[in-house]
């Protein structure tokens, strides 16, 4: 009788413990659901669609007119990867706007991410090596930069250390690769 009585405790123990872990498992799962929906709804938060290339001119063109435009609004800004590189548990990824000559100035855009949910890690490692391919084989050749798209909020703009580069920074942001 009392083998019978522990075994109908267990049971009713056994029983109350996978209901409480279903019961956590459903919270977590509406968590990561609701997360989700939040990450959609910022990547689906309307932006203005521009190329790399066009800000830059703008900007270059009248900086201050261009950061009283932007400043604040969310851009999809498109072009060609610039530098990509990790520094502590942040991924810096510039596309280029306008390069720069010994004649006229250039202009990049700057994007500083965490990484979680977007491409800048993949970017920044494709970046790495590369640039590791280069080094390693002087006379090969650098493939093409990735094109990517970083959604972002227009923050500052500012002329550089470097006179020639100037940087327009849309951060928080998100990578995107395509």
């Amino acid at each position: 009788m009392k083998n019978k009585q522990i075994i109908f405790l267990l049971l009713i123990l056994f029983l109350i413990c996978t209901g409480l872990a279903c019961q956590k498992s459903a919270e977590n799962s509406n968590m990561a659901t609701n997360q989700a929906k939040t990450n959609n709804k910022r990547d689906e938060t309307p932006a203005i669609e521009i190329t790399a290339e066009a800000l830059a001119k703008e900007w270059l063109a009248n900086p201050a007119e261009t950061d009283n435009k932007y400043k604040g609004k969310i851009l999809s800004v498109t072009g060609e990867v610039y530098t990509a590189q990790k520094i502590g548990d942040q991924f810096f990824v510039d596309v280029l706007g306008e390069m720069f000559d010994a004649k006229t100035r250039g202009a990049k855009i700057t994007c500083v991410s965490g990484g979680k949910d977007d491409d800048a890690p993949v970017v920044v490692r494709a970046r790495e090596i590369n640039e590791k391919m280069i080094r390693e084989n002087p006379g090969a050749k650098m493939p093409p930069p990735p094109k990517v798209t970083i959604k972002g909020t227009y923050s500052r703009s500012a002329p550089p250390n470097d006179p020639a580069m100037a940087f327009i920074d849309l951060t928080p942001c998100t990578v995107l690769m395509f």
